[in-house]
């Protein structure tokens, strides 16, 4: 969508915005002791709660990155690999909180991240397609 007069292009502050709260939430969230954590939260599993929060921010990245006009050849590597450096940093730090460093979270923050992109890469490709097609379509 590097459409200057796309919706996401004109709303790219305020979602910047809202990205930011996500990142600083998704960071308190995963840094709370485990015996504050409510236990209707801890039965879900790390897999499902790590799935979904990295399913959200990844897309909430992507479509902040989408909005401020970088096009996918840039984007995809630019989401996968701060993503990525983000879940490492994130699981490493939970040590210094009483929560536990384990591989398989990371595996699950990058796979979210994986689904994520091909799910929103998709969407964005077929938008600027058919934005294109109807523009072609009035000339």
């Amino acid at each position: 969508m590097e459409n200057r007069g796309s919706f996401l292009y004109r709303q790219r502050t305020a979602i910047l915005f809202i990205l930011i709260l996500m990142w600083i939430g998704a960071f308190v969230a995963t840094h709370i002791p485990a015996r504050y954590i409510p236990r209707q939260i801890v039965c879900l599993g790390d897999f499902v709660l790590h799935g979904i929060g990295f399913l959200g921010l990844s897309s909430w990245f992507i479509l902040t990155v989408a909005a401020f006009g970088i096009k996918p050849v840039q984007r995809i590597p630019l989401v996968l690999l701060v993503m990525m450096v983000y879940g490492a940093m994130d699981e490493y730090t939970q040590q210094f909180f009483g929560r536990s460093t384990e591989l398989k979270d990371w595996i699950t923050d990058t796979t979210a991240t994986v689904v994520s992109l091909i799910l929103w890469e998709t969407i964005l490709f077929l938008a600027q397609r058919t934005t294109r097609t109807k523009i072609s379509q009035n000339e």
